[in-house]
């Protein structure tokens, strides 16, 4: 083989290289962004009678306005630009005068406004216990959960859905060390899922035995036989952690779907 020949085999394998690693490169990327999706598109609520009299108000008062604010509905109330008889449609109430409204202002206009201080209980909340098979994506520090269920007291339960392998006689001490994690913030506690979980949760994978927490302390659930076994200190079992949120959070935003999950603070 001639040298012309060498040279145009070698550089059409060089090129042919660097196709490939672009292509991956570029997938690779479209994939990270697929699945960041999820926790950026955070929807804030933008069109409601409060947030649109707030938008209104600074419209009409511009000149004094430039850069983040935020008006009360008491204060709107108390310049004319709400009555008080305006209805939250989430709450099928009026809006509480204590709910504010962030505005941000540029250039003599307002590109950015949202409802703020609206207590997650005020939108959702059970007299008993509610399971939230649908419409049940939510952030928590960045992180993108699917709530369980909310208790009669408005707790949140709320998971990855990721189970965990561990001794049986660990189990206790994974819960304690999950709950270690979490002191000093929003979290109530971490716990296992229950038994009614189980069977009424539609977002739990039932794919491997899964421990439930009963009255008589930590079982197997067997998803064959769909009965409780006993836990045997030496043997792997799977977990599934589940975060109990307080039920005093506000309620920032989103619809609970997976392009727009429920944001929520203190």
């Amino acid at each position: 083989m001639d040298k012309k020949k060498i040279v145009l085999y070698a550089t059409s394998a060089v090129l042919f290289g660097v196709f490939l690693f672009f292509l991956f490169y570029n997938n690779r990327l479209i994939s990270n962004k697929s699945l960041g999706a999820s926790v950026d598109n955070i929807q804030k609520e933008t069109d409601n009678p409060a947030v649109n009299s707030a938008k209104k108000f600074i419209e009409d008062n511009i000149e004094v306005y430039d850069g983040y604010t935020e008006l009360t509905v008491e204060y709107l109330k108390k310049v004319g630009y709400m009555t008080g008889e305006e209805i939250y449609e989430k709450t099928n109430s009026p809006f509480k005068d204590e709910v504010r409204i962030a505005l941000e202002i540029s250039n003599g206009k307002v590109v950015d406004a949202y409802l703020k201080n609206i207590y997650f209980t005020d939108v959702y909340s059970c007299t008993d216990v509610c399971y939230f098979n649908q419409d049940n994506y939510l952030v928590l520090d960045g992180t993108l959960y699917r709530i369980i269920k909310m208790d009669q007291d408005n707790n949140i339960y709320a998971t990855q859905n990721i189970n965990k392998t561990v001794l049986g006689k660990d189990i206790e001490e994974k819960f304690k060390e999950y709950n270690n994690n979490f002191k000093d913030s929003i979290v109530k506690n971490v716990t296992s899922v229950t038994y009614n979980d189980v069977k009424n949760s539609t977002i739990i994978e039932k794919n491997d035995n899964i421990v439930v927490n009963t009255s008589e302390g930590y079982k197997d659930y067997n998803v064959d036989t769909e009965e409780l076994e006993k836990i045997e200190d030496e043997k792997a079992y799977n977990i599934l952690p589940v975060l109990v949120i307080k039920n005093d959070l506000l309620y920032e935003g989103g619809t609970g779907t997976q392009l727009d999950p429920f944001l929520i603070g203190e």
